[in-house]
């Protein structure tokens, strides 16, 4: 598995690759595909311009398909998602199913 060097306004972090472009719980058209996809190089450090929160509420969105219940600024987040074209993040965010557990269970 690649890793992938992000820097999140300042906070250096690795990730697996398949974790933020190959998500089962979002669409193939993602900024962050387009962004990685067509450019991607073990050595570079990516940059994003996001609250390392909010990014570590999406990176848990794509890499487990969680939303969670209480989250700081809903209104911000959405925001960020928009940008990044995470729209399936957004539609969860706004419509919750009753709880991660019963996601889960839809999807397997």
């Amino acid at each position: 598995n690649d890793i992938l060097k992000l820097n999140i306004r300042g906070t250096n972090i690795q990730i697996l690759k398949k974790n933020l472009i190959e998500s089962i719980y979002e669409t193939k058209n993602t900024l962050f595909n387009e962004i990685i996809n067509d450019k991607y190089n073990d050595e570079f450090t990516y940059f994003l311009d996001i609250d390392y929160n909010m990014f570590m509420y999406i990176l848990d969105w794509l890499t487990y398909g969680i939303v969670p219940k209480h989250i700081e600024n809903k209104l911000k987040l959405c925001e960020i998602c928009k940008i990044y074209k995470l729209n399936n993040f957004i539609s969860n965010l706004l419509n919750p199913l009753e709880s991660d557990l019963d996601r889960r269970e839809i999807i397997n």
